[in-house]
């Protein structure tokens, strides 16, 4: 039995408090959404009409219209919706996208359209659609760990999922294969480099698909063959895939049979997906509150969701390694019924949770509606967060602006909310379907993130990228800090430079991602050279360079690692005292001090950064006063 609250939200109106209604009169939101994906009208062609198309900026934000004819023109009286993004891990200015395409807004088939870029995402081309005149619903794309790109795509005849391959960045997909599947399949892919490495995952809506309520497979060879799908614990529907950086594997989505918020969603973990050898089992399922339900069929989106379970994992070397993290657009009631971005973390691979934060800073207002909202988390831990956010037209939930938001500390704090598109109205083209797809999609990396979304600003549904934050400069820098390790004292620099190919090149030095600045202890922090005056053993740390070069983009230099051991303790086999045991060690840095240690440095008993003759009378002192 589905959640009856779930089902409360089906009849919510524009501005109306919900309504709830007998179970038995309408089918649940499970069943509903897979009868929504059947085809119900004929192809209908375009008008061959187009227009000149636009990049939509709001301050700094620029939005690239995706799908674009030859010409690069708007293609007029068709929509676009549901996107999804790939992007090569080996070669960031190589994506695709794919999408829900209608050819005519009068009719609601839908093919499966995409897209490439190979300049990082400023320039799209758009060939068509994967199998013209096939009616196709869901895309989700993914990368393997070697830049290839797959595309998951649902069909209705049999209602399952088959998905395609393409080896040149989403220029052509020639080959595909039957992946069993069903409604809101989700894919991901192992990139980690355990066993499970190039492994691909799928989970899709228990019982609205091909395989009764088995609703898992996995694919060790590239996606040419698939597992026999088996069940997941709790059955979780519209949820989503992620590979911790042990390989262990996590699906998440909404409790079908859960009716309070604190077992509104589900989360389980399978740790060992990633071997091929075996058939999968979970070793962990888990219920997660978010203080609230997932939502479907209302305002601003009343065909479909209003987002969908995202579970997102830390990659990175910090403190916040292997965290999990789930994050949803929910609908809860507190004298009204309010739509907030909810997120929960867990540091023990899904074991426990930390109670539900609120993402979006507005006051709280029981007619704003934040929806989609979307997560992905960068190689170095930091977390990325957009939704759709009607705070600036509370009398009008089909007026959204896109916002964003970020955390660095593993989603203990969050950037104050940031507007990154203009207004739009979620209710113009529909295409004879009452929404704007169920979902977007974003991959993050560390100088931002790369997001496909829909919007309507052309007044009509579109596909939209947007870069967050710098482009990828690929090759900026030509020389790479070292990681060096001196002793307290010592003046110590790190060092990097970049072509500057005819422009200018700016600098910043950051330590564990904060950017540093000029003091009496540094110098040079927006320079290829950052100088430590007098090292000191606080200095100790994993230091960057962020190298910016206009009209190209940012690259980010390799992690340099300073270590600046303490000096002036005697204390050279670190024992605790300074006795005969250590003579030896002594007369050893007198003679040899490379390489710098922790033991070599603590004979520096005169703070010059190095054992010399000069040490000789103090060590003895110090020797002769224990």
């Amino acid at each position: 039995m589905h959640s009856a609250l779930l089902l409360c939200f089906l009849i919510i109106t524009q501005i109306s408090e919900p309504a709830c209604v007998d179970q038995s009169a309408l089918p649940d939101p499970i069943t509903l959404r897979a009868q929504r994906e059947r085809q119900t009208m004929p192809y209908r062609p375009g008008t061959g009409r187009t227009a000149p198309s636009r990049h939509v900026q709001f301050g700094p934000h620029v939005s690239i219209q995706v799908n674009v004819d030859a010409n690069g023109n708007n293609i007029l009286d068709d929509a676009a919706n549901e996107p999804s993004i790939a992007v090569d891990p080996t070669n960031p200015y190589r994506m695709a996208i794919g999408w829900r395409q209608f050819d005519s807004v009068y009719s609601n088939f839908r093919q499966a359209g995409y897209g490439y870029t190979a300049d990082a995402g400023r320039n799209w081309i758009f060939p068509g659609t994967l199998q013209p005149g096939v009616f196709r619903s869901d895309p989700v794309l993914a990368a393997s760990p070697s830049g290839e790109f797959y595309y998951n795509s649902l069909r209705v005849s049999p209602f399952r999922c088959d998905v395609f391959r393409s080896a040149n960045g989403g220029q052509s997909w020639p080959n595909f294969a039957g992946a069993y599947g069903g409604d809101k399949a989700w894919m991901g892919t192992d990139k980690t480099s355990g066993v499970g490495r190039g492994n691909i995952y799928a989970a899709w809506s228990p019982g609205s698909g091909c395989c009764s309520y088995r609703s898992f497979t996995r694919s060790t060879d590239g996606g040419q063959t698939w597992l026999d799908p088996i069940d997941v614990p709790l059955r979780p529907p519209f949820g989503t895939i992620s590979v911790g950086p042990d390989g262990e594997l996590y699906v998440s989505g909404g409790n079908p049979n859960g009716n309070t918020d604190e077992t509104s969603f589900v989360v389980v973990r399978s740790d060992n997906a990633q071997d091929p050898a075996v058939v999968p089992s979970f070793q962990l399922f888990n219920y997660v509150s978010l203080d609230g339900l997932l939502p479907t069929f209302i305002d601003p989106n009343p065909d479909g969701l209003l987002g969908q379970a995202w579970i997102a994992t830390d990659h990175s070397s910090g403190r916040n390694r292997g965290n999990v993290y789930l994050l949803c657009s929910v609908i809860y009631f507190h004298s009204g019924w309010f739509v907030d971005v909810r997120f929960s973390r867990s540091t023990d691979k899904g074991v426990s949770w930390s109670l539900p934060n609120r993402v979006n800073d507005d006051v709280a207002d029981s007619r704003i509606v934040h929806w989609f909202a979307t997560m992905s988390v960068a190689p170095n831990g930091r977390i990325d967060i957009i939704w759709n956010d009607t705070r600036h037209s509370p009398s009008n939930r089909f007026i959204s602006e896109l916002y964003y938001s970020s955390s660095s500390d593993g989603g203990l704090t969050w950037s104050p909310n940031e507007q990154l598109s203009p207004a739009w109205d979620s209710s113009v083209g529909w295409p004879n379907q009452s929404k704007i797809g169920d979902y977007y999609h974003m991959v993050s990396d560390d100088l931002g993130a790369n997001l496909a979304y829909a919007a309507t600003f052309n007044g009509e549904q579109d596909v939209w990228f947007l870069r967050i934050g710098d482009y990828p400069c690929l090759g900026l820098i030509t020389q790479q800090p070292a990681s060096p390790s001196v002793c307290q004292g010592s003046t110590v620099s790190l060092h990097a430079s970049a072509d500057p190919r005819g422009s200018t090149v700016t600098y910043q030095w950051r330590k564990n991602g904060t950017p540093l600045a000029d003091s009496d202890a540094i110098l040079g922090a927006q320079s290829p050279t950052l100088v430590f005056l007098h090292a000191q053993p606080a200095e100790t740390g994993d230091y960057d360079c962020y190298v910016k070069l206009p009209d190209c983009g940012a690259e980010i230099s390799h992690t340099a690692t300073l270590t600046v051991f303490p000096t002036n303790t005697a204390d050279g086999n670190l024992d605790g005292l300074t006795d005969a045991r250590d003579i030896a060690p002594f007369v050893d840095s007198l003679v040899n001090f490379a390489p710098v240690s922790a033991a070599s440095c603590a004979y520096d008993l005169t703070g010059e950064g190095i054992v010399n003759t000069d040490d000789i009378a103090p060590f003895v002192a110090r020797l002769l006063s224990e």
